[in-house]
C-alpha cells in the first residue's frame, strides 16, 4: 500500500480541506491548541478558499476565527502585512471583512526547522506586541508546527498532537496503517484519503 505525502501542500489540502470529513481538521486544530477534550476549541468550520485552505472556525466559546493553513519546507512568509493582505483578498471574494473575526491565525506546517528557535516543542506561537505596553493589540497570530521536532518511535506516541505530527512527517514512508492509529476515526479517514490520492509529477511539487 502506498500513501501520498501529507507534507505536499496539495495533498495536505485534500486531506484537511475536505468538508465531507470535517472531523480530520477539527482534530488537528484542537490538538495544536492543546485541547484534551474533543471539540473544545473548534466545533465546526467552513472552507472559505480551498487554494489557500482558509477556513472560518466556529469555536465553543463563541469566538469567530479566520485560519489559513500552509504546508511548506523552509519557505516561511512571516510578513504580517502580506499575510493580512492575502486574507483580506479572500474576505473580499466572500463578501466579508477581517473585522468580522475575533482574531486571525496562520498555521504553517513546516518540514524544516526554525533557525532562531531554542526549544524542542512542536508548536511555536508568534504574535505582534506593542513596543511600550507589550500588549497584543493586533489580533493576529502565526502558529508554526515543526515536523522535524518529531523524533519519537511510533510506540511512544501518547497525545493526539504526537500522532498528527508523526502522521504528517512519516505517512508517505508507511506501507500499512499502524495499529496505533486504528479505531481512531479521524486517522482512519485521513489514511483512506491519502490512499486514494494520485497526483501528476507537477502536482507533487509544493505550490
Amino acid at each position: 500500500m502506498k500513501f501520498a505525502d501529507p507534507k505536499n501542500d496539495l495533498v495536505f489540502k485534500k486531506i484537511f480541506g475536505d468538508e465531507n470529513h470535517k472531523n480530520i481538521l477539527i482534530s488537528l486544530y484542537n490538538s495544536i491548541l492543546g485541547d484534551t477534550n474533543a471539540n473544545k476549541y473548534m466545533l465546526d468550520f467552513k472552507v472559505l478558499d480551498f487554494h489557500t485552505l482558509a477556513i472560518e472556525v466556529f469555536s465553543k466559546n463563541g469566538e469567530n476565527v479566520l485560519v489559513k493553513f500552509k504546508s511548506t519546507d523552509n519557505r516561511l512568509n512571516m510578513s504580517v502585512n502580506k499575510n493580512l493582505e492575502e486574507m483580506d483578498e479572500i474576505m473580499f471574494l466572500n463578501n466579508r471583512n477581517l473585522g468580522d473575526f475575533d482574531y486571525v491565525m496562520n498555521i504553517f506546517i513546516l518540514s524544516g526547522s526554525l533557525i532562531f528557535k531554542h526549544t524542542a516543542n512542536y508548536t511555536s506561537f508568534m504574535f505582534v506586541s506593542d513596543k511600550y505596553t507589550m500588549r497584543c493589540e493586533l489580533k493576529y497570530f502565526d502558529c508554526i508546527l515543526e515536523l522535524s521536532q518529531m523524533n519519537k518511535d511510533i510506540y511512544q506516541l501518547s497525545s493526539m498532537l504526537d500522532k498528527w505530527i508523526y502522521f504528517l512527517k512519516n505517512a508517505s514512508n508507511l506501507t500499512m496503517i499502524p495499529k496505533e492509529y486504528k479505531n481512531i476515526k479521524e486517522f482512519e479517514d485521513a489514511f483512506n484519503i491519502i490512499t486514494q490520492i494520485t497526483l501528476d509529477t507537477k502536482d507533487l511539487r509544493d505550490e
